[in-house]
């Protein structure tokens, strides 16, 4: 790669991180008014997607990528928070499933509401071409592998 085309790349990337840590903070200043941590919403969100079958404690650590000790306290405080229920098998005690309450439903909902409208807000000064072209710029790269 030339030094030319080596600093645009190096631009694009610094572009691309800027504008991650923007909406970064679009959905952190919504998070906070909630007063729900990024790992909170996103549980909440994978617990609802799997509807009345409920969640595992071990789907929730795979799909969030982290750990099970992080999934007991992350569902310790959804539960001492009320967002969420869990349910134990009747086989092994030791094994839950996690469901969402109408409390955790409603609070996801307003959430989600508040981040559309604030990425609305933010965004509604690009015009849909360059937005659009935008996104498929960043499917592409997302697709592609690095080589090493």
């Amino acid at each position: 790669m030339g030094g030319k085309s080596q600093l645009h790349a190096f631009r694009a990337c610094l572009t691309h991180m800027r504008a991650e840590r923007n909406l970064t903070t679009v959905v952190q200043k919504v998070l906070d008014k909630q007063e729900l941590t990024k790992s909170e919403w996103l549980a909440l969100s994978l617990i609802q997607e799997s509807g009345v079958a409920g969640c595992s404690n071990s789907q929730l650590s795979e799909e969030l990528g982290v750990g099970l000790p992080h999934i007991t306290a992350l569902l310790k405080t959804l539960l001492r928070l009320e967002m969420v229920d869990q349910r134990h098998s009747r086989e092994d005690r030791r094994a839950n499933t996690t469901v969402i309450t109408n409390k955790g439903s409603d609070a996801l909902a307003l959430v989600e509401a508040e981040i559309r409208r604030g990425l609305s807000k933010w965004l509604s000064a690009i015009p849909l071409k360059k937005r659009n072209d935008y996104l498929d710029t960043v499917a592409y790269l997302s697709n592609q592998t690095i080589e090493k």
